[in-house]
């Protein structure tokens, strides 16, 4: 039985290959995570919508029993083993790992003839990964506690994207079925960041060689043999669509021979050669187109702030198609602003206000509340320093051991109390760009607080303050 193991990663075009590299592997069955779409009939085993399936591919189609699926994975027993195809996402937390893998594990336990494949985002240095992760000991730890082999081969990456790669994508197997496995990577492109790989088990019967590809002379076609070959191509043919282009393949193939001079290949050695050469450029393509597209973006914003109904405006407006209205309109701006800014999601404003403020200087290093990379903990880290430096040393006869005095203040109200005047002097001090500007300024205007009492809903201007809990808050 010849196994195909592959994540589509929910890419379209990796889906729309699927059928043509199951195919050309002459796969009997399919282990597949990730995938796009899944079907209906009953060689397909799936859980969830696809992160996890099995498909019976081959041209037999071999029967499953014991279809059963569970959190992680998809199961089903096929001539005489077990298969498990599964998929744990890089968005669980361990202890969300190993509870999906002890359910893994236990669904395992008691079974011979197992063969597990699937991604596991989990490193470790048992398959060939740098260094061991958290992720990588739960499934290690796991997978040892149910006496099941390792199959992977080498240290090459079955995950590569940008121009970086890792091993995640694992097979394991029954001693019994390991035994005479062969665990290879296919090298067949399948449109996925994740390479195909190819597991045999069992004791399969032996293939049938793929026909080597023909390839003819074009120079020295003859075509009145061509046509006396191909009278009768279209007779006699059977009613399948498989067996119809079956016979179509061969009485084309007999005419070409009749009529054309074969052409001769390349050696052998040329072949890996040149596939190494290919799979270099397009990676170095992939990487420019990457490269080009973040330089185009970059480029795309400088514009914008230099003229605000420029390109960039342009591109929003087709996107939202907004027509050709004034951009005073407004309708077309609530239609804008809603789609850029939705209902609470200040945080574009808020991304834009902290680029200009650490390219003009940055904030005080002393502040530790409300910014990326620091907290409270790190304030009282540096005072338990400041004291301990302090007090190190001895009183005696000319000692270096001090008194630390702590001084601690609150302000009333800040919130509540900011003046926007000043908000607004300091973020020109900042240098940050007019039309930011314009948004905060806008954004502390006409401000409302209402209050519900037993007289009614009464309503008070607000003047000074920032919204507490808001993401623009504690930087204004």
């Amino acid at each position: 039985m010849l196994v195909l193991q592959l994540n589509l990663n929910h890419c379209r075009a990796a889906q729309d290959v699927l059928s043509q590299t199951a195919r050309e592997t002459k796969a009997d069955i399919a282990l597949l995570t990730e995938s796009q779409r899944t079907g209906s009939d009953n060689r397909w085993a799936v859980y969830l919508s696809g992160k996890a399936a099995i498909w019976s591919c081959g041209a037999t189609g071999a029967t499953m029993h014991s279809v059963h699926s569970a959190e992680g994975f998809v199961r089903a027993r096929i001539g005489g083993a077990w298969l498990y195809s599964c998929y744990m996402a890089p968005s669980l937390t361990t202890n969300e790992l190993e509870r999906m893998m002890d359910c893994l594990g236990n669904d395992i336990r008691g079974r011979s003839d197992v063969l597990v494949a699937g991604d596991f985002n989990a490193w470790a240095q048992d398959w060939g990964c740098p260094r061991t992760n958290a992720r990588g000991r739960v499934v290690r730890e796991t997978f040892a506690s149910l006496d099941l082999v390792l199959l992977n081969e080498g240290n090459q990456h079955t995950f590569s994207r940008a121009g970086a790669g890792s091993i995640i994508d694992l097979t394991l197997a029954s001693p019994s079925l390991a035994t005479g496995a062969n665990w290879r990577i296919s090298g067949s492109f399948t449109a996925s960041d994740h390479e195909a790989i190819l597991c045999s088990i069992g004791n399969p019967q032996e293939r049938p060689r793929d026909p080597k590809p023909r390839g003819y002379r074009v120079g020295t076609l003859q075509a009145r043999n061509f046509t006396e070959a191909a009278r009768d191509i279209g007779n006699a043919l059977p009613s399948g669509a498989n067996e119809m282009a079956d016979t179509l393949a061969a009485k084309l193939e007999a005419a070409c021979m009749a009529s054309m001079q074969r052409r001769s290949r390349y050696r052998r050695n040329h072949a890996p050669e040149r596939h190494l050469a290919f799979k270099d450029r397009r990676k170095a393509l992939k990487v420019a187109i990457r490269d080009s597209k973040r330089k185009c973006f970059l480029e795309l914003c400088d514009s914008a702030e230099e003229n605000p109904w420029g390109n960039a405006y342009r591109i929003v407006m087709k996107r939202l198609r907004a027509g050709s209205q004034s951009p005073t309109d407004p309708n077309v701006l609530r239609t804008i602003v809603q789609a850029l800014f939705p209902a609470g999601n200040q945080r574009v404003i808020a991304a834009r206000l902290e680029a200009a403020i650490e390219e003009a200087g940055g904030l005080s290093p002393k502040q530790y509340g409300f910014r990326k990379g620091r907290s409270t903990v790190d304030a009282i880290a540096e005072v338990v320093g400041i004291a301990r430096n302090a007090i190190a040393g001895t009183r005696w006869k000319g000692g270096s051991k001090q008194y630390c005095l702590i001084v601690t203040l609150d302000i009333r109200n800040a919130f509540n109390t900011a003046d926007w005047g000043k908000t607004l002097a300091a973020l020109r001090r900042f240098n940050v760009p007019s039309a930011i500007m314009n948004v905060v300024s806008s954004y502390f205007s006409c401000r409302v607080l209402l209050v519900d009492t037993d007289m009614g809903t009464e309503s008070y201007d607000v003047t000074a303050g920032v919204p507490q809990g808001s993401v623009l808050g504690p930087l204004l």
